[in-house]
């Protein structure tokens, strides 16, 4: 009985630590769909959260040397979008109208991995010295970039379209397990976002894709990503929650029907989702959720995504 169990636990271990190391694609188009959201929206005269996001994508597309290294260039396409969340009280010359900046094909760095090492480099514009943001040469302890405050606190494996991929959960002082970078893809933040524990600002990767495939999160459900700023304009959802903050239940007005929502964790974990919804107003039982921050994914009845930060006290 007990050599059976110990093979049983053996063999669970090496689905965490036996796999074989995961690089990342270099093909063009590989790319990261990702979200940033704020309270520094600069529309701030009428009374209400004002909040600023940024939805956009990160892509592959050809090369660039720089010295005698060849890199792959990292392109952002995307829009950045101020308004009013919850009802707002606008005085005279004032207007809580979204306003909305969009932009394609901005250069923002060039990287390169070496796989042998397990790491990954970038090169920000204007620069000519690389700097490591990823490194999965490491252990539960161990300080996952030199000189960084962040420690691996645990390793665990996430199922993507393409199997399980390692998973490393960093911590930060206070902050426990607040981002998880995976092999291949990259943090729950997003491709070059910089590794530090939410404050004011809060970041999501929101899926990931392969040769026209969602590797991440597992596949299940499609990967949002608008390739022009016709495709941008038509995409933004407008979502108004009321209350938030909330205790027990917020409501989500939304500028179309939604046909379901996903809340994520601020690590970008799934912990609720629904379907087969066809309303406007969403209302959003707290449940068994934590105290904490979250995001709430909705999707719409033709398919456009809107995203919104909620808190929960």
């Amino acid at each position: 009985m007990k050599k059976g169990l110990l093979i049983i636990g053996v063999a669970l271990c090496g689905i965490t630590y036996g796999q074989q190391y995961q690089p990342f694609s270099e093909a063009d188009n590989t790319t990261w769909v990702e979200w940033t959201g704020n309270g520094h929206g600069f529309n701030c005269c009428c009374s209400g959260t004002c909040v600023h996001e940024e939805n956009y994508k990160l892509f592959i597309d050809g090369d660039t040397t720089i010295g005698s290294t060849i890199y792959k260039k990292i392109y952002r396409t995307g829009s950045d979008k101020d308004y009013v969340s919850g009802p707002a009280t606008c005085p005279q010359g004032c207007t809580n109208t979204p306003a909305y900046v969009y932009y394609e094909n901005i250069y923002q760095a060039a990287i390169r991995q070496d796989i042998n090492m397990k790491q990954v480099f970038a090169v920000n514009p204007g620069q000519n010295t690389e700097t490591l943001i990823y490194d999965f040469n490491v252990m539960v302890g161990d300080t996952f970039i030199p000189g960084s405050d962040n420690v691996v606190a645990e390793i665990d494996s996430v199922l993507t379209n393409l199997g399980y991929r390692k998973r490393y959960w960093l911590s930060q002082g206070a902050a426990s397990k607040y981002v998880a970078v995976i092999e291949g893809i990259g943090s729950t933040y997003g491709l070059l976002t910089e590794l530090v524990p939410p404050f004011e600002t809060t970041w999501m990767l929101n899926c990931y894709v392969e040769q026209d495939s969602t590797i991440y999160p597992d596949g299940t459900l499609p990967c949002d990503i608008p390739t022009s700023l016709t495709d941008l304009h038509a995409a933004e959802v407008s979502l108004n929650v009321f209350p938030n903050p909330f205790d027990k239940a917020t409501t989500i007005r939304s500028s179309v029907a939604c046909s379901s929502y996903r809340i994520y964790s601020l690590a970008g974990e799934l912990v609720r989702r629904q379907e087969g919804l066809s309303d406007t107003n969403l209302t959003i039982e707290r449940g068994s959720l934590p105290t904490g921050m979250y995001f709430i994914e909705v999707m719409s009845e033709d398919g456009l995504l809107g995203r919104q930060r909620i808190i929960i006290q």
